[in-house]
């Protein structure tokens, strides 16, 4: 069902914050990304297909005084393929929704499956699809970051939405462990199984 996992900005990335979302995404193994705030909007690095690339990017730089968003997909709907890894930008344009690399005003990560109708170009998924069909054009007519979240709520999905400055709208019910948020316990070891001897 994905993880999402936020980091506010005063919340260090701790080696320990590293392991959880090394087990976050062995649970959630189809594809990895982040968005952060930079100058000019969201910077979206998505399409990471192996845990390595999603924490070697994590160490690259110092993330002290950024707000962070990850996420980790298990696909659901559409192919499992680097661009239907999150984050997205709200956009209309396919082309925009699959880059796997991008600035944009405002950045959207999903965990949870959304039913409502939306049309879906082939090997998309479900939240391209509704980003397309009803968040883009509600931000082609000046919807705010937080009056587009109220319209992804009503999905009963969850949601993080990353706008100006990095100020991040969270949907739905989120944990708050380690001075992160988690749309979910997936990024927590699973305890082992014994099996009795006979």
């Amino acid at each position: 069902m994905c993880l999402i996992a936020h980091k506010p900005a005063q919340a260090p990335l701790t080696d320990s914050d590293l392991d959880r979302i090394r087990v976050g995404y062995s649970n959630n193994p189809d594809g990895a990304g982040i968005m952060y705030p930079v100058s000019s909007g969201i910077r979206v690095i998505k399409g990471l297909m192996d845990v390595e690339s999603l924490v070697h990017l994590l160490q690259s730089r110092d993330w002290t005084g950024t707000p962070l968003t990850v996420h980790c997909r298990i696909g659901t709907h559409g192919e499992n393929s680097p661009s239907n890894t999150h984050p997205f930008p709200i956009s209309g344009v396919y082309s925009d929704l699959r880059a796997t690399r991008l600035t944009c005003p405002v950045g959207l990560v999903h965990n949870g499956i959304i039913t409502t109708p939306h049309d879906l170009v082939e090997g998309a998924s479900d939240t391209m699809g509704f980003i397309s069909r009803y968040l883009a054009p509600l931000a082609r007519l000046g919807a705010t970051t937080d009056q587009l979240a109220d319209i992804a709520g009503l999905t009963g999905s969850k949601f993080a939405l990353m706008g100006t400055g990095g100020d991040t709208t969270l949907v739905g019910t989120f944990s708050r462990a380690h001075g992160w948020y988690w749309s979910n316990e997936s990024y927590k070891p699973r305890p082992a199984v014994t099996r009795p001897v006979v």
